[in-house]
């Protein structure tokens, strides 16, 4: 295997997971998730804690095998370690060809509409112009890693802390509000556990689904194992101690949102809950489009990370031989990558910024898709099992709270992470089958896609029979 060089330290991979999770998701999710809680901020609390909660402790395993394997692509180098090429391979596939180009696609989509909301508030997701600069936003920064590696790092870190900036001053304002006179009556922090209704109708699994892909991310940084300083000491360090500062956060921006604009406020807002609470608390419209360009950055920031990690995740089949042309796609020259791999993987998220053009303009069934963004990260939680129970029949080195007990709460957590992906849980719990048509919809596209490969895999392995 060829050896690529150790360029990122301990700060880009504490960006990357913190970086990855802080972006799109909890601004425009917060309001999603109190919608499907019927407005019960005790419920909602409870979604973001459940998936906070299978974050972390996917993020503590994850952490555990950062600390003793080191190849070149975490997931994929994790899951080979725990069973077998053949899986692993599936799972390389899966990662670089459907999860991250499809997130990807989305991240540099919403990116869009905030750019554009900054000029024109009335812009949506469905509206053209945010295909347009979105595609702009995509090749951009798919080359600018291949072009200036160092540069995206800068931009990486940089994107961190502006996108903590409306974080960390609604949080403030939310937790001190009690004690603001000019804010009036109402808006203190136990403010939405005292207005949630008692006979609401609440969607938890909904509402642990939409979770997901606000918590969507932290597996980003394992892609980076390879090429990141003393990995197994920075790496550990990164995913357990940012994925725990997420929560946290999370937790306090969404009860301090909600104490800004009440829960019906928040609920009526959507995803410009965010924009309208800075625009309310400023008493100044043009607030509205400064936050705007703040969760742009916020996006972009997401995007740089994602568009690195399905270029890594194309590479994870290459260096070992596997996929298409894996010779032309694993080459090194100097010192890093061709530009073959990124160039793949911006076709890939080409093909996913279509069909999200698709789900965003409901047209014909491809409506269902809406949120295949939440459906595709609470599926990729299922692939992690596999590396969680072979944590606990190998790791004989370590105490029980972390060969057993850590484990097995990944293990529930990623079972119902799927469960509420798949809308099987939606369908038992609420009788709503919407979720379900998704997943099976984009079942059917992801069968499709891997067609090539087991075909691939199938002649690979039927030469080395024959040999």
């Amino acid at each position: 295997m060829q050896k690529v060089k150790q360029k990122y330290g301990i700060w880009t991979g504490i960006a990357m997971v913190v970086g990855t999770v802080i972006g799109a998701g909890i601004f425009i999710k917060s309001s999603s998730v109190l919608a499907v809680c019927g407005g019960n901020m005790w419920a909602a609390v409870g979604a973001w804690l459940t998936g906070g909660l299978i974050m972390v402790a996917s993020g503590f395993c994850f952490a555990k095998y950062a600390s003793k394997i080191t190849k070149f692509n975490g997931l994929v180098d994790y899951v080979e370690y725990a069973s077998n090429e053949s899986f692993a391979y599936r799972i390389a596939y899966f990662s670089g060809v459907i999860y991250f180009p499809l997130t990807t696609a989305n991240i540099a989509l919403l990116g869009s509409m905030y750019f554009l909301q900054i000029f024109d508030p009335s812009i949506t997701q469905a509206s053209w112009q945010v295909y347009l600069v979105g595609f702009v936003f995509m090749l951009f920064f798919t080359f600018f890693n291949y072009l200036s590696p160092k540069i995206a790092n800068y931009f990486q870190i940089s994107s961190l802390w502006i996108k903590l900036v409306p974080i960390v001053f609604i949080v403030i304002i939310g937790v001190f509000g009690g004690v603001i006179p000019s804010l009036g009556p109402g808006h203190s922090f136990i403010d939405p556990f005292k207005d949630s209704p008692a006979s609401a109708v609440v969607n938890f699994g909904e509402a642990v689904k939409i979770t997901s892909f606000a918590y969507n991310g932290w597996i980003c940084a394992t892609a980076l194992n390879a090429e990141m300083k003393d990995s197994k000491k920075n790496l550990p360090r990164a995913l357990v101690g940012g994925t725990i500062a997420v929560v946290i956060l999370y937790i306090l921006f969404f009860v301090s949102l909600a104490a800004i604009l009440t829960n019906p406020g928040m609920i009526e807002a959507k995803e410009t809950a965010t924009e309208k609470a800075f625009a309310w608390l400023l008493s100044d419209g043009s607030a509205q489009r400064v936050v705007a360009a703040i969760i742009c950055i916020s996006c972009l920031g997401n995007l740089n990370a994602t568009a690195i990690a399905t270029s890594r995740g194309i590479l994870a089949m290459a260096m070992r031989g596997q996929g298409f042309i894996p010779e032309k796609i694993a080459k090194i020259k100097g010192d890093d990558f061709t530009y073959m791999p990124y160039l793949i993987s911006f076709v890939l998220s080409l093909f996913f910024m279509v069909l999200w053009f698709l789900a965003h303009n409901h047209i014909s069934f491809f409506a269902y898709l809406d949120s295949m963004d939440e459906i595709v990260c609470a599926l990729v939680y299922g692939t992690y099992i596999v590396i969680y129970i072979y944590m606990m029949r190998k790791f004989d080195d370590e105490n029980v709270f972390s060969r057993y007990v850590m484990p097995v709460v990944a293990i529930l957590g990623s079972l119902f992470f799927v469960a509420c992906g798949t809308g099987i849980y939606q369908l038992i719990a609420n009788k709503t089958p919407d979720s379900l048509y998704g997943f099976l919809i984009l079942l059917a596209i992801s069968v499709l896609f891997f067609i090539p490969s087991e075909i691939l895999w199938y002649q690979k392995h039927k030469k080395k029979t024959e040999k």
